[in-house]
């Protein structure tokens, strides 16, 4: 199996977004909002994959994000 590239997630997104079981358009745009937590760099419970696109140095922890 071959892994799927953003540009193909996003091909296949967008034509499933535009087909509708009912047939109608919805009124308003439907927004997936979600956080992610991350533990740091400097963590080695959860260490970054070597080829992760995005790898924060400081913590995001569930904790700080519900405070902000």
């Amino acid at each position: 199996m071959q892994p799927i590239t953003r540009r193909g997630f996003l091909a296949t997104t967008l034509a499933s977004s535009s087909i509708s079981t009912s047939g109608e358009t919805p009124e308003s745009p439907v927004v997936d909002t979600h956080l992610h937590c991350f533990a740091g760099a400097e963590d080695p419970r959860f260490p970054y994959h070597s080829r992760a696109p995005y790898c924060p140095e400081a913590p995001a922890t569930p904790q700080h994000l519900l405070r902000c």
